[in-house]
C-alpha cells in the first residue's frame, strides 16, 4: 500500500503468534477468540432454486481456529468465540470516525459492499441491523451472518474447549445515522439465538449490548428469552472513577434487575495497555484497576482483558515477552 499513514502500517502488521503455554503459564482460564465472518466466507454464498444458500467456507481458516481451539484445550483454556468486526468490513479503508482513526475495517465480507465508497462504514452497520442491503447483493446479510454462525456453533457442538458465542463484537449505533433504539437488537439476537441453539443447545449466548452515549438509551430494551446466556459491554474509559464506574454501573443494573451475569468483553487498563495511548494514561491506572477488580469479585463480574497482542497488547509487541508493569495487575483480578 501507498501513501498510508505510519499508524495503519502498525495497524495491519501481523500480530504475535498465539502461544497457549504463555496464557496458562500467567494463570488465564479462558480466551475470547476474535472470528471474522469476512475470512471464513472469502467468495459469497450461492443462493439454490429453493431460496436456500449454499456457503463455501475457507477450510484453511476454519483449520487454524481448530488448531488454536486444540492447542488451548490440551491446557484446560476454555474458548469464547466472537464473531468479530471492527469499523465493520476492509470494504472501507482509512476512516475517519466518531470512534478515533481507523485505517481498514474488518469482519464483514467486502463482498456485501460492491460499491463501498457510496456507503459509510456506520450506515453499513446500521443498514445491516435495520435489515437493509446494498443493491447487487442477492443474500440478505443477516440471514448470511446467522448461517455463518451456525456453521461455527454446530462444528464445535460436541467439543467441550468452546463455551461460548459472543454474537457480534460491539453492535453500536452511529451519531446522526440510526440510533441505539432502531437496531433492533432483541429481534436480531432472538432470531440468532434460536439458529444457533438448533445446533449447539448448550454454548453459552453472550449479548453484547449499545455503546453508553451518555442518554440512557440502548438497543436491549429487554432480557433474551434463553437460559445460560451472559449480558456484555467493553469497558473503554480514561479512569475508574468518575468515568469507569459511572458507565459499568448503567450495564450492571440491567443485569441485575433481568437477573443474567454481566461480562465485560474488553477493556484496556484505562489506556495503560495501549501501544498509542499509553503515555496518557491516568498515573493512578494500577490503583485504580484494583479498585476496579475489586468492584468485580465483590459482584462476581466476568471478564477478558483487550488483547493479547496488537495495538491493545499484553505482549510487548515484536517479542514474547509481557509488558511487566500490566501483568501483575490483570493477575491481582483473578
Amino acid at each position: 500500500l501507498t501513501n498510508e499513514p505510519e499508524v495503519c502500517r502498525r495497524w495491519v502488521s501481523p500480530p504475535t503468534k498465539l502461544n497457549p503455554d504463555d496464557i496458562d503459564r500467567w494463570g488465564f482460564n479462558v480466551v475470547r477468540l476474535p472470528v471474522e465472518w469476512a475470512r471464513l466466507e472469502q467468495v459469497p454464498p450461492v443462493v439454490q432454486k429453493d431460496g436456500t444458500l449454499k456457503h463455501t467456507w475457507n477450510e484453511n481458516y476454519v483449520k487454524a481456529i481448530d488448531r488454536t481451539i486444540a492447542d488451548l484445550g490440551k491446557k484446560n483454556i476454555a474458548v469464547i468465540l466472537d464473531m468479530h468486526q471492527y469499523l465493520w468490513s476492509s470494504a472501507f479503508r482509512y476512516i475517519d470516525s466518531e470512534d478515533g482513526w481507523g485505517c481498514e475495517g474488518g469482519g464483514f465480507p467486502a463482498w456485501l459492499y460492491p460499491k463501498p465508497e457510496k456507503t459509510m462504514f456506520q450506515k453499513a452497520r446500521c443498514d445491516f441491523f435495520q435489515g437493509k442491503k446494498e443493491s447487487g447483493v442477492p443474500i440478505d446479510p443477516k440471514q448470511g451472518f446467522i448461517e455463518a454462525w451456525q456453521y461455527l456453533a454446530g462444528k464445535y457442538r460436541d467439543n467441550s474447549t468452546v463455551v461460548g458465542a459472543d454474537l457480534i463484537n460491539e453492535p453500536w449505533s452511529a451519531k446522526d445515522v440510526c440510533s441505539s433504539e432502531s437496531l433492533s437488537l432483541n429481534n436480531f439476537y432472538k432470531k440468532l439465538g434460536i439458529a444457533i441453539r438448533k445446533v449447539n443447545p448448550n454454548i453459552t449466548l453472550i449479548f453484547e449490548d449499545s455503546q453508553d452515549t451518555g442518554d440512557n438509551r440502548f438497543a436491549l430494551t429487554d432480557p433474551l428469552p434463553f437460559d445460560n446466556t451472559m449480558y456484555s459491554f467493553h469497558l473503554y474509559t480514561g479512569n475508574w472513577k468518575p468515568d469507569g464506574i459511572s458507565r459499568l454501573e448503567k450495564y450492571w443494573e440491567r443485569s441485575q434487575k433481568w437477573k443474567v451475569p454481566l461480562f465485560i468483553g474488553e477493556f484496556d487498563a484505562f489506556g495503560r495497555a495501549d501501544n498509542l495511548r499509553k503515555l496518557e494514561a491516568d498515573g493512578n491506572w494500577k490503583k485504580e484497576m484494583q479498585e476496579m477488580f475489586t468492584y468485580f469479585k465483590e459482584n462476581k463480574i466476568h471478564w477478558a482483558f483487550w488483547a493479547y497482542s496488537g495495538l491493545h497488547s499484553l505482549l510487548i509487541p515484536g517479542s514474547a515477552e509481557p509488558k511487566t508493569e500490566l501483568l501483575p495487575v490483570l493477575q491481582s483480578g483473578f
